[in-house]
């Protein structure tokens, strides 16, 4: 289950690179957002938080079960739950339109299953 939640999300945070670093703005408004300046540089400051975590799951997709790769996933279920978590909220509070709702399911989804992939007893 690993290697496939791995896989997935290097495509998840690859595309998320390319889309906050090269069409910030555009990437702001498909969620219904006001893309101003600042919007556009925090999208490219953080793209390259996607593109160390996709190089990460790339690099570990192959791992075997082991504390390092139970810290990696429990890692990624925090961040991607947390995002999901920011976008209920931000749809909720009215400062994002329905797409979001689309977007925090799959990052629910998505921490559900690096938490899945955890050594467990």
């Amino acid at each position: 289950m690993f290697k496939l939640t791995a896989t997935i999300g290097t495509a998840m945070c690859g595309s998320l690179f390319l889309l906050c670093f090269f069409v910030p703005a555009t990437f702001v408004m498909l969620y219904g957002a006001s893309a101003d300046a600042g919007a556009a540089f925090m999208g490219r400051r953080a793209s390259v938080l996607f593109l160390g975590l996709a190089v990460i799951f790339w690099l570990a997709r192959d791992a075997e079960k082991s504390a390092l790769r139970d810290a990696i996933c429990l890692g990624a279920a925090v961040a991607f739950g947390g995002a999901a978590l920011t976008g209920f909220w931000s749809y909720f509070s009215g400062t994002s339109g329905p797409q979001m709702i689309l977007s925090a399911l799959g990052e629910a989804g998505l921490a559900a299953l690096f938490f899945l992939s955890t050594k467990r007893p």
